[in-house]
């Protein structure tokens, strides 16, 4: 369990200019919904990009986060630096969800959400 602890601390800090933890903590729903709000601004500019892969006849798109940053890099979409931040907010959910940070760190959230702004800002095609 300390091992995962310890990964989660740093998706927290991330990668040079990531944010410190504050010591607050929030529920880890809250995590969840920052989420919601980075993916639908990267699956609008999958769209936007003429990028949708719709999934066995699917009306939906049904690509993970992760496919989505990696759709957005390939075509160039997003350089590589935002593309290495979201790759790394990426990790953070699924170690909430599985139980191995039952507190999120409110840091994380105000990464999230700033990666978020980052993702609605692009360019369009």
């Amino acid at each position: 369990m300390a091992k995962y602890k310890q990964a989660a601390l740093g998706q927290l800090k991330g990668r040079p200019g990531g944010l410190k933890p504050l010591g607050t903590t929030i529920p880890a729903a809250t995590i969840f919904t920052e989420f919601l709000r980075l993916e639908s601004p990267a699956r609008e500019n999958l769209r936007e990009h003429d990028l949708y892969v719709p999934s066995k006849g699917a009306p939906r798109m049904s690509f993970s986060f992760r496919q989505m940053i990696q759709a957005l890099r390939q075509s160039e979409a997003i350089e590589s630096r935002l593309f290495e931040e979201l790759m790394e907010i990426d990790k953070y959910p699924n170690l909430v969800f599985h139980g191995h940070v039952g507190q999120a760190d409110a840091a994380m959230a105000e990464r999230v959400r700033a990666a978020a702004d980052k993702v609605r800002k692009l360019p369009p095609p």
